[in-house]
Formats: structure tokens, sequence, C-alpha cells
């Protein structure tokens, strides 16, 4: 995992594992950069901006996306298997919200909005269920209520 200045100047190697890194996030004050890296068991790390001090806050089987919480004391994370969890930056009360992609924090940290794309298989055909479009939910951190926000997406992108 590298760090570069917008310029493309002042390059510097953040990791040095043969391990695959991946899902940088800088953390709201640009002190640290949480990432995954992928070895036998995934872990969430937590650098330092400047490199030194990594630390693995979770380790568990296959994690993917992530992103730090505004006040920066937390971070939202989704497993392989769509699982979306909220830990503290040191790692420390992990509590799993829900199932969803794509996480990302309101401005003020009340809410976390997700993707959510319930793939509902039909039995008989083991198809699926092509009723079943993509939702925007928002989850309400403090009450763990979700709420979906649209059910309208365009068909093609600009």
């Amino acid at each position: 995992m590298y760090v570069a200045n917008a310029d493309g100047g002042g390059l510097r190697r953040l990791t040095a594992t043969p391990l695959r890194d991946f899902s940088p996030a800088w953390s709201p004050d640009g002190r640290r950069i949480a990432f995954v890296s992928d070895g036998d068991r995934s872990r969430l790390i937590v650098v330092n901006a400047d490199g030194p001090n990594p630390v693995a806050i979770i380790q568990r089987n296959q994690m993917d996306e992530l992103a730090w919480s505004p006040d920066g004391t937390q971070l939202v994370y989704t497993t392989s298997r769509g699982l979306m969890r909220v830990v503290n930056a040191d790692g420390t009360d992990r509590v799993g919200i829900g199932k969803g992609r794509r996480p990302t924090w309101s401005p003020d940290g009340s809410k976390i909005a997700f993707h959510y794309n319930d793939h509902n298989k039909d039995r008989k055909s083991k198809r699926l269920n092509s009723s079943h479009k993509p939702i925007l939910y928002a989850l309400f951190c403090l009450k763990k209520k979700t709420q979906p926000i649209s059910t309208h997406f365009p068909t093609t992108h600009p």
C-alpha cells in the first residue's frame, strides 16, 4: 500500500507485506488510514498516515469494504457474506448491524446508508427472482432500525 501527494509526488510505501492490501480509507482527521489485508484471515488494519505503527484491530475471514465514522471513533465494515459490523477504531465493541454493501456514514454520524439486494432464489428454478431490485437503506445506528430510502435506480449511467 502506498500514499502520495495529490500532485503525484512524495510517494511512500505504507506496507511491505506479500499480502493483498485493499479498501483503504482515510480517517476524517487525515492522520490514519484503515485498510483490509488478506492472508489466511483478513485483517482490518489501522496505520498512521506517515507509515509507522500498523495495528490489526480485527481478524476474521473475508472482510471487504470499510468506512470511518465522521468523528473518527468507529469503522463500519462488510464481510464477503454481506454482513455489516461497526467497531471502535481501537478494535473494541464490535456490533453486527445487518446485511448490506457499500456502507457510508451520514455527516453527523447518526446513520449509515448502504445498498441492499435480497437476491432471493426461487426454490424450484434456483434462479434469481427478478422482482428483487436493489434498495438503498439508511440504518439508524442508535435505534438499529432500517428504513428504505429509494427503490428506484436508473438503468443507465451518464
